[in-house]
């Protein structure tokens, strides 16, 4: 299995980012940063711009946030050559069928819905690693949850 050296949350929610953190360490995976804010996680991307090894492997990325929407953030990366290749799931606890089509269209990988149980979200954390084994992300039609 490929080893991910570091993802990302983006996610106001602390109970949300204990809960993903905790599912990807059921699966061996503890290399985590998170940021409650938007406009830090932009910030601090900046900062790694040049060194490409400190890129995270993948971003969780919460869709309703009070200082900038996930939405504005996956703009953001998606419009940056340096950033444009790295995978985003976003997940929101009201994900429309209007906003999937959305945000994949803008570029994000996968769409999922929360909350999850602690099961779900082993599963999901499972699943977001196989396909990442595999240098791909699931058809975004199906990764939507």
């Amino acid at each position: 299995m490929k080893t991910i050296n570091q993802f990302v949350i983006v996610d106001d929610d602390a109970d949300d980012r204990y809960t993903m953190i905790q599912a990807f360490m059921q699966h061996g995976v503890s290399g985590s940063r998170f940021f409650e804010d938007g406009r830090l996680f932009l910030k601090w991307l900046n900062l790694i711009r040049t060194d490409r090894s400190s890129y995270p492997d993948f971003i969780l990325l919460d869709y309703y946030m009070p200082s900038m929407s996930g939405e504005c953030i996956l703009k953001a990366l998606k419009n940056d050559p340096a950033f444009a290749s790295i995978p985003v799931l976003v997940y929101s606890s009201q994900m429309t069928s209007d906003k999937k089509t959305r945000l994949l269209e803008i570029g994000a990988s996968g769409c999922l819905l929360k909350p999850f149980r602690d099961s779900e979200a082993i599963t999901i954390a499972g699943d977001i690693l196989y396909c990442i084994d595999r240098k791909r992300l699931p058809d975004p039609v199906s990764a939507i949850r």
